[in-house]
């Protein structure tokens, strides 16, 4: 299963990856928004876009892991 992203005001910016073992897209659109939190600096302004529900109950759900 693919994953990746772009930055929208610098598309030499990108990212792609795949992710192994129990392919699911949501577990593709939550490793996408993940790898991109760790990526961009602590005081930059970031606008994800998705129309996934699970991905986003599953990231406000991610401090319980914590």
């Amino acid at each position: 299963m693919g994953l990746g992203w772009i930055c929208a005001n610098n598309e030499a910016l990108t990212f792609s990856a795949s992710a192994i073992l129990w392919p699911s897209s949501t577990k593709a659109e939550m490793l996408a928004v993940l790898t991109v939190l760790i990526t961009v600096p602590a005081t930059a302004k970031l606008t994800i876009y998705t129309d996934s529900a699970a991905t986003i109950d599953g990231m406000n759900n991610l401090h319980q892991f914590s």
